[in-house]
């Protein structure tokens, strides 16, 4: 992966102005810039010690001046490239850089590339502090680096343990808690703005025997194609579930009594007419759904009785259909 030249922030080049941008004949140092390491095609693995008779420099911009530093180890300086061997390569052709002060940047224990700073005047030759504070800022920057490749590593470890605790691991549906959640955030929307939600509590038929007949295996795989086939047949405002075992749970937000009960529908059908392959054969699937409207002031857990209560119906009538609740 190549990265960019990037600048460095202004907030973060702020100190470095009283000791690397004074004039050099009425013209300030120009601001610092990190060329990374990656600019530089790698070959063989002996780089940097072997900078720069191993390297293909893509960049020119940081050629031969950070290949130099990269080579050196640690900060070196150019005060008039013109009196230097450097002004033969094409960069200081091209760019006409005459003063330089470069240090390579560390990030954890490895290269990441240069701070560099750059004029196109010459000046006078540069004292040993000047060098050393390039180098320091260098340090700094390497663990500034360091300290934001770990916050953004916390971030992303932060997110993955949020969607493990939310989502069912077979299915990659909203698990149980994420569920419980949903139901009180729109039990509160409805209190409060009088829109009405529902909710489908969904199990499969037969299912034990499923497990008996053909195995686990084939059991969970029911349970996946119920996933793929539900979200794909509710709206993108609906959430569907893992309830617990074979049961499936949907919450139905903006949605009455009859619109429920044309989604119920809908997604029974849908799994209905998908029938999952198996070694022996294609097996068909059915489910049975039991449907509820929230009415207003009962609890969750009233609710979900009631959804329970609705399934059973359902269940109880000969399966493979929905009951309201």
């Amino acid at each position: 992966m190549r990265h960019p030249v990037l600048p460095v922030p202004a907030r973060q080049s702020v100190p470095l102005r009283p000791w690397l941008r004074y004039p050099v004949r009425g013209r300030p140092f120009v601001s610092p810039f990190v060329i990374h390491a990656n600019e530089f095609q790698r070959k063989d693995n002996g780089w940097p010690a072997a900078f720069p008779a191993k390297a293909n420099l893509q960049n020119e911009w940081c050629t031969p001046y950070c290949a130099s530093t990269l080579a050196a180890g640690g900060p070196i300086a150019y005060h008039d490239v013109s009196r230097h061997e450097i002004r033969h390569q094409s960069c200081y052709a091209t760019f006409g850089l005459e003063s330089y002060i470069g240090s390579p940047v560390w990030v954890d224990a490895e290269l990441y590339g240069t701070l560099c700073f750059s004029s196109t005047v010459p000046r006078r030759p540069f004292p040993a502090q000047h060098l050393q504070f390039a180098g320091l800022i260098a340090q700094w920057l390497g663990h500034e680096l360091a300290r934001r490749a770990d916050y953004l590593a916390l971030c992303e470890t932060r997110d993955r343990l949020r969607v493990a605790a939310t989502t069912d691991d077979l299915t990659g549906l909203a698990n149980r808690r994420r569920l419980g959640q949903l139901l009180d955030e729109e039990r509160g929307r409805t209190r409060r703005y009088g829109a009405p939600f529902s909710v489908l509590l969904i199990d499969f038929d037969h299912f034990k025997a499923i497990n008996d007949r053909h195995g686990h295996g084939v059991g969970d795989e029911a349970l996946q194609l119920f996933a793929r086939v539900a979200t794909e047949a509710l709206r993108t405002t609906d959430t569907v579930g893992r309830w617990g075992g074979e049961e499936f749970l949907v919450v139905l937000p903006n949605t009455d009594a009859d619109g429920a009960r044309r989604l119920a529908e809908r997604v029974a059908d849908r799994i209905r007419s998908t029938p999952l392959p198996t070694v022996d054969a294609e097996l068909a699937l059915t489910v049975s759904i039991g449907i509820v409207a929230f009415d207003g002031a009962e609890k969750i857990d009233a609710l979900v009785s009631r959804a329970d209560r609705a399934l059973y119906q359902a269940k109880a009538s000969g399966r493979d259909r929905v009951a309201m609740g």
